[in-house]
């Protein structure tokens, strides 16, 4: 396999970034990570950090990689890459969002992300069938499952739907995905949902929308996009009304884990990773992060269960004793979406006493999921015994 040491090195390198990229027996995490980096692109990738850094800092920082992976491999490794180069592998690596890049005063910063949230959901520009039987290789193994879910601190949050809010509940911003458009700095992109068009491409179309655009996009990752012409920029007015769609037919919101999220999904039960693994959970609400979850009043239920239809999750759960429905506490992300369609007016949306206040930005989060990596890194372990 060409190169196979740079990719196993730089598999390595990505696993002891805050999410991880485990290691896969079958080989699915080499060839996966062919279809995001050319060898040159993974030797820089091994530069680099979640922390935004100047290309200066990974320019002097490649040099030892380069050395080290001579040391360790008889193929033909290039001695060095000029500034040139590299500068120019790491804007077609932002191109691709394989790596995200951000600019402060005519500086660039670039950073590692994820593979999910990231690298994966910047292929919907690029999305073929030799991907996604590449990814759902590597998807589907446990390691990955344990490193997604079990950070410690969540990747996403889920923010409650306009119309599950009334006045009487003190929002906090982040929690107001229309208070979020209004005041967003910078542009607004709307993108495709990359788990609804790979479902789609697989012959399993959505059941919620046959929309395809409903992801939005803000911030430095927003100013990514219209740098290198990827996506669609929107007015305010049209985001508003994307997401008022969205909230009517179902979707749930879900955003970075983060006061200024960069990214805001409209997610659904069939098609969306994140939701399909939270739902297949016992406790779900114990791998995301909400400020709200959902209460019934039984004396006003009048056990019509459409409530219970338009749950994502299976938190609602209908007695037929009783013929009332009950709310799961533990399976309630607090997403707002029964709140609409209850008719007896008995169903709310009831803040958590301890709601935790998100990370700031994108490197913040990564920083708070990193501070936890030692904790729930065991269960990787014990992940990894089960699978020998």
């Amino acid at each position: 396999m060409p190169h196979y040491i740079i990719y196993r090195q730089l598999q390595r390198h990505l696993d002891r970034q805050p999410v991880g990229f485990p290691r896969d027996r079958s080989g699915a995490d080499i060839r996966l990570l062919k279809h995001h980096f050319s060898a040159e692109e993974a030797l820089i990738a091994l530069a680099m950090s979640y922390r935004f850094e100047r290309i200066e800092v990974i320019i002097d920082r490649l040099t030892g990689v380069i050395k080290k992976i001579k040391a360790l491999s008889s193929e033909a490794i290039p001695d060095a890459l000029t500034p040139a180069e590299i500068r120019q592998h790491l804007n077609s690596m932002s191109s691709r969002t394989t790596i995200m890049q951000k600019e402060r005063k005519g500086i660039l910063y670039y950073c590692l992300v994820p593979l999910v949230i990231g690298m994966y959901e910047g292929r919907i520009f690029d999305l073929d069938m030799d991907y996604i039987d590449a990814f759902n290789d590597y998807a589907h193994s446990m390691q990955h499952g344990l490193s997604l879910i079990s950070t410690g601190v969540p990747q996403m949050r889920t923010i409650p739907i306009e119309a599950s809010i009334t006045a009487v509940h003190d929002i906090m911003r982040y929690d107001d995905v229309k208070e979020h458009i209004n005041n967003s700095d910078g542009p607004i992109f709307i993108v495709e949902c990359i788990c609804r068009k790979k479902s789609s491409m697989m012959g399993e179309p959505c059941k919620k929308t046959q929309r395809t655009e409903t992801c939005m996009v803000f911030g430095d990752l927003a100013k990514q996009l219209l740098k290198f012409s990827k996506g669609r920029e929107v007015s305010r007015d049209e985001a508003l009304e994307i997401i008022r769609e969205n909230q009517k037919e179902g979707l749930v919101l879900q955003a970075y884990n983060m006061q200024n999220p960069e990214v805001i999904c409209s997610c659904c039960g069939c098609c969306c990773g994140m939701l399909s693994v939270q739902k297949m959970l016992p406790n779900p609400r114990v791998f995301t992060t909400s400020s709200y979850h959902a209460v019934i009043d039984p004396q006003k239920c009048i056990g019509c269960r459409l409530c219970e239809k338009k749950c994502q999750v299976d938190a609602l759960t209908f007695n037929k004793k009783q013929k009332k429905v009950s709310v799961v506490d533990k399976r309630c992300i607090g997403c707002g979406i029964c709140i609409p369609v209850c008719r007896a007016g008995a169903l709310t949306l009831v803040r958590h006493s301890d709601a935790p206040v998100p990370p700031g930005d994108f490197e913040a989060l990564q920083d708070a999921i990193m501070k936890k990596k030692p904790f729930w890194r065991l269960g990787r372990i014990i992940g990894r015994t089960v699978t020998k």
